[in-house]
């Protein structure tokens, strides 16, 4: 019997969260690409998280190029929008895929969780945030 001893690779993470923009203290964008569900939400609480601790209180979530959304992370992103409202921020959401339109439909939460379809809409509201710093 031969036991190999190569260490495995850790396996590429299901969900990846890039800063694509960001104002430090005031807003903060967030590119999610692959599948957004209970098994991967953890990575954009941490991600926020970090945000928040170093003064971002407006998160901006690009959604165009989830591939995978189930009703715990819309639940996670409800919390995080409650955070974020709490601490006198908000939570805006991009150009959502077809997955997670259907999901916040399916869920029922798409009165609490509404979208912004093109992120060139968010132009004004960033030049509103600006003006607040």
């Amino acid at each position: 019997m031969r036991i190999s001893m190569r260490k495995e690779r850790d396996p590429e993470p299901k969900l990846k969260v890039r800063s694509t923009s960001a104002k430090p203290g005031l807003y903060i964008t967030f590119a999610l690409s692959g599948e957004l569900d209970s098994g991967s939400v953890s990575v954009l609480c941490n991600e926020t998280s970090t945000a928040m601790a170093a003064g971002s209180r407006h998160v901006m979530l690009d959604l165009s190029r989830v591939t995978r959304c189930d009703n715990a992370s819309l639940y996670t992103i409800l919390g995080i929008r409650h955070a974020l409202q709490h601490a006198g921020g908000s939570l805006t959401l991009t150009a959502p895929t077809v997955v997670v339109r259907d999901a916040v439909e399916g869920s029922g939460l798409g009165v609490l969780l509404t979208f912004t379809d093109q992120l060139e809409e968010l132009s004004p509201l960033l030049e509103a945030l600006e003006q607040l710093d």
